[in-house]
């Protein structure tokens, strides 16, 4: 089998590491994605007077005990976009 040392400095030296500019286009493409699923996420604002009733309902439920274990259970469902 014949191998050709020099295969690797050309590649280096032609644009870097094959798997290097992978890597790089891999982080881009994620960068890519993140930005434009958080800018679609809309920050909801509440009113004082929800947070309160929220805040006097969970210790009215919970009798003023911390809540350690949540165990959620339901159904989802995922529409057109």
């Amino acid at each position: 089998m014949v191998r050709d040392v020099g295969l690797r400095n050309r590649l280096l030296h032609a644009g870097g590491d094959p798997m290097r500019r992978i890597q790089i286009a891999l982080v881009v493409w994620l960068t890519f994605f993140l930005s434009l699923s958080l800018a679609g996420q809309q920050n909801a604002s509440s009113s004082p007077q929800a947070v309160a009733l929220l805040q006097k309902s969970l210790a009215t439920l919970t009798s003023g005990q911390s809540i350690t274990v949540v165990t959620l259970s339901g159904t989802s469902t995922l529409g057109a976009l």
